[in-house]
Formats: structure tokens, sequence, C-alpha cells
């Protein structure tokens, strides 16, 4: 229960957040020109991108160590606040060299340095400010920083209504929506404090086989990000800005859903950390659940994809329903690279990690240099797309061979059951509501079918429901049995 427990905390804290931001969004974009929301879009992903700095894997070591109990977690808590402040301030330094090498002009570059607080103190990234959720969930207790999160979205929302009714210059609006997550952070500060009492000590060689072991993980994570911008730099370059809306309006709606993923795969991590028997079952219960979640949401995304385009956007953006629902095959292939990924971690196998990332990105960069100039946002999609789907059989050899565990029968089962879903998805001709809960029926039914889930392996009440189901049918079926 505690896993479902966090997971549902970590879920519905992010989804909140990504609800704020949108309105945040729709704010600022009313009250600025084309010109001025340019410059301000351009510094929050630019320092988003440099944001993949402040982290390079810390926090995810870190939280595997204390969760192991291989290190004193005090100390470990410590050395990561110390190791990902300085890697912030250089971030920070790296951001402004980049725009003086790149020649920005002094508003660009003036506004980018209004937005600096947000590598520290902002609740929408891998920030420095994640440091404070070592703790919670080390010990599985997510439910209070979900709680402050919620909170800090709260006041931004309040500052940037408050600072768009007064009309505050651009300089000013940026600067005082950085400000506004610094509360936010004290207070996750404070309440990390309070479960693990932080110990600042220099201690050379352990700072340096940290760091060394974080190397790996840094490359995944640099690679991620590098992933996650390529199809956005490439139509900058060869496409046009119409294209480029077009494909940031899924994107959005896609990533914000990998928060599912990691909030399960987050709270699974602890458990299986504390060894390698662990971590192989853990690798495969993650592989169950992110499948049974994934396919589902993605079957009514497909069903669904030109209505919520025109929910989110209106019918302007009605060409981004094409781009959504091939990025959303992305998604499904993202939610299964996620558990090889931390059961890679728990292994004490980074390494794995950053050569799938790295080819994740270079096939991004192939795919989108060949795909984007003729296809435009539909190739950008692709270029997402393709390389998450490419490297799951590359993440399936490596579980084999470096773990010595096997799921290929079981993400063959899922593929079959979801494919069989897909099938009645698109071909039944009935009502489009109608559709989508036969497509699920069939998907529940050809698990249990292929016995790809046990369904008696769940809660304690569902598990009894499940019994006595499978009682009632048993009885009902050998008395009909007698009557034929």
């Amino acid at each position: 229960m505690s896993i479902l427990k966090n997971s549902v905390s970590m879920i519905a804290g992010n989804f909140f957040n990504k609800i704020a931001s949108v309105i945040v969004l729709i704010l600022v974009a009313g009250s600025l020109d084309s010109a001025s929301f340019g410059r301000y879009s351009f510094a929050v992903s630019y320092l988003a991108f440099f944001a993949v700095f402040t982290d390079l894997g810390i926090n995810t070591l870190i939280t595997r160590d204390i969760s192991s109990g291989v290190v004193h977690a005090p100390l470990a808590f410590g050395n990561a606040i110390l190791i990902r402040l300085c890697l912030s301030f250089l971030a920070l330094a790296m951001a402004l060299s980049g725009l003086l090498v790149l020649s920005y002009g002094r508003e660009t570059v003036m506004i980018v340095i209004a937005s600096a607080p947000m590598l520290f103190f902002s609740f929408r990234g891998l920030f420095f400010r994640t440091v404070f959720d070592i703790p919670f969930q080390s010990r599985l207790k997510m439910a209070a920083p979900s709680l402050v999160n919620a909170l800090s979205e709260c006041l931004t929302l309040a500052a940037a209504a408050w600072l768009v009714h007064i009309r505050a210059p651009l300089l000013w609006l940026v600067l005082g929506i950085a400000l506004s997550y610094m509360p936010g952070f004290a207070l996750a500060a404070f309440l990390s404090f309070r479960i693990i009492t932080p110990e600042f000590r220099f201690d050379a060689a352990r700072l340096k086989e940290l760091i060394l072991s974080a190397l790996p993980l840094a490359g995944a994570v640099f690679f991620e990000g590098l992933f996650l911008i390529t199809p956005v730099f490439v139509l900058s370059r060869f496409s046009t800005e119409a294209a480029m809306g077009l494909y940031s309006l899924p994107q959005r709606l896609v990533t914000s859903l990998w928060v599912v993923p990691v909030a399960l795969m987050v709270t699974l991590l602890p458990g299986m950390s504390r060894g390698m028997v662990l971590a192989k079952a853990g690798l495969e219960k993650a592989v169950r659940a992110l499948l049974i979640t994934g396919i589902p949401i993605t079957l009514v995304t497909e069903a669904y994809s030109s209505e919520l385009v025109f929910f989110f956007a209106g019918h302007e953006y009605a060409g981004s329903s094409a781009a959504l629902s091939i990025m959303m095959l992305g998604t499904l292939a993202y939610f299964v690279n996620a558990a090889f990924f931390y059961g890679f971690v728990a292994a004490g196998l980074q390494s794995a990690n950053m050569l799938i990332w790295a080819v994740i990105s270079a096939l991004s960069v192939l795919l989108s240099l060949a795909l984007i100039p003729g296809y435009h946002e539909a190739g950008a999609a692709l270029g997402f797309t393709l390389p998450l789907i490419s490297v799951i059989p590359l993440n399936i050899i490596l579980a084999k061979r470096l773990l010595g565990i096997s799921v290929f029968t079981v993400m063959a089962h899922f593929a079959l059951s979801g494919a069989s879903a897909a099938l009645v998805l698109f071909a039944l001709p009935v009502a489009k509501g109608l559709s989508v809960a036969f497509s699920v029926a069939v998907y529940a039914s050809m698990l249990f079918a292929l016995r790809a889930v046990d369904f008696s392996n769940g809660p304690s009440w569902f598990s009894a429901l499940y019994r006595k189901l499978l009682k009632f049918l048993r009885k009902h079926l050998t008395d009909a049995n007698k009557k034929i």
C-alpha cells in the first residue's frame, strides 16, 4: 500500500503542477505580444535544458544508497546538497556563457538572468530544489513534498496573476515568477531536514567516489535532455514556426504523462536497491505494472486525440492530433524503458542506461534530420517516437545478459493483448466511447487468458473480490455442465 500511496501522491502533485503551469502560460501569453512571449518562452526553455546539469543522477544514486543502508544517511544527504549546489552554480555559469558566445541581445540576456533563480528554487523540473526529495523518497513518504509542491504552485499562480493584473514589465514578470518559488523551497528544505538532518563534512575521497559513480547516470540524463531538445532545434532550423507550435503542444501533453512511470519507479527503487534478487523481482513487477497502466492510457489517447487537442488549444492546433497519436506510442515505449532504467540503477548498472539513452539521442538526431525537412511536425513526432520504441529490444537483451532475467514472454503477452485491443478500437463500427470500452475489456480479457497478470496478487480487498468471483464462476459453470 505504501507504494500505491506514494505513487498516487506523486502523480497528484505533478498533475496539479502541470495544470498550474498551463494556467500561468495562458496568463502570461495573454499579457504579452508575440515577440515578448517568444523571449519569455526562450528563457524558460533555455534554463530547463541547463537544469540537467544540476542533478546528473545524484538524487537517484543517493536515494538508492540510503534506501539500501550502505551509507550513513545524514552524511550522504549532506554530500548530495553540497554537490548539487555546486553543480547548480556551474550550470548557471554555463547558461550565461552560452548566451554571450552565441551573441544574444542585451534584453534576452537580462530576461535569462531574471529567470536564473528557477535553477535553484523551481518546482517545475530537475532543479536544485529536488535534492530535498531524497529523504522523502528513501523513506517512502511522498505525501508531504507533493503537498508542498501544490502549495508552491498556488503561490506561483497567484504571483503570476497579480503581476499580469498590474501590467508588470516583462523583466519584473519573469523575476517575480522565479522568486515566487522561494517559500515552497524553504518549506521543502525544513521538512526534509526533519526526516534526515544533513551532515556537512568535507570528505574528498567520498565525494570523488560519488561523482565517479554518478558519471554514467549523468551521461544518461544528458542524453535524455539532448533527445528532448533535438526535434525542437531541428524544426527551428529546417521548418516553420507554425510546425514548431504544432509539435510543441503534443510534446508537452505526452511528456506530462511521464510522471506516471517515474512516480511508480521512484517508490519501487528503495525496495529494489536492497539486493540483486529484489532488483530482478522489482523489474518484472515494474514492467507489468507500467504496461497495465500505459496501454489503456494509450488506447484512450489514440481514440480522443483530436478532442484532446481541441480542449487544450482550440481548432487552430488541429494539425497536432496526428503528431499526438504518433507520440503517444513513444510515450508507451517510455513507460517500458523507465522500468529498465530504474532496474539498472537499482542493480548499480548505470552504464547500461547511458548506452540506452546515447542510442536514443543518436537515432533522434538522424531521424529528425531525415524526416523534418519533408514532414515537419509529423517528422519531428516520428523522431521522438521511433528511437524510444527501437531501444526496447536492446533493454530486454541487456536485462537478460546483465541481470539474468527475461521479460520477453511477459512483454509478448502484453503486446498481443494491446494489439488485439487496438484492432477492436479502430475496427469496431460503434460510437467512440463504446469502442474504447470494448477495447479495454478485450485487453483485460486477453491478459487474463494469457495469464500475464495474477489478479489474485493485488491489494487484499481486490484479491478477495477476485477469489469470490472465480468461486462464483466455477460453481455456475459446474452446474451448467451437469445440466447439459
